[in-house]
């Protein structure tokens, strides 16, 4: 669900401005932050952060994630 709704944001932030917000997103316990040289965050109470990078092609976002923490037994 949290998906959906921080990519019908998205949407609505390219179809009104020529670039993604700078200011941080807050979607509950969620923080989804695009940095203009092309990086982004996002943080969440519980979650290991996400890190990566962002390209617009028309009206598309993709999000391209770093690699996170290996997952030990």
């Amino acid at each position: 669900m949290f998906a959906r709704i921080a990519l019908a944001t998205l949407v609505s932030a390219l179809s009104t401005q020529p670039s993604l917000p700078s200011a941080p997103l807050v979607i509950r316990d969620f923080t989804l932050q695009f940095d203009p040289a092309g990086t982004f965050s996002l943080t969440g109470a519980g979650w290991p952060p996400m890190t990566g990078s962002w390209t617009v092609t028309g009206s598309e976002v993709t999000l391209t994630n770093t690699a996170g923490p290996r997952r030990t037994a």
